[in-house]
């Protein structure tokens, strides 16, 4: 796909790299809607409708990094 106002690419969740880190969300089921968590290197997109829990679910992505990347982050040591 192609924007008028430069490149854009969208690529399915089924389509991702096999290489690409995932953060998780905190939900089992939004990980696998998203094909496995929150991608690193790429863009995410969450648009909802006022108070559906979008501020929520940045500040739970913003702790969940933080994690060991055995539980789903990419803190490593």
């Amino acid at each position: 796909m192609h924007s008028s106002l430069g490149m854009t690419e969208f690529v399915p969740a089924e389509d991702m790299d096999e290489n690409t880190e995932y953060i998780t969300t905190g939900s089992a089921d939004l990980n696998r809607i998203l094909g496995g968590g929150i991608a690193t290197g790429k863009l995410t997109e969450v648009f909802r409708p006022f108070k559906s829990g979008k501020t929520n679910l940045a500040h739970t992505i913003a702790v969940t990094v933080q994690l060991p990347q055995n539980k789903g982050g990419l803190f490593f040591l």
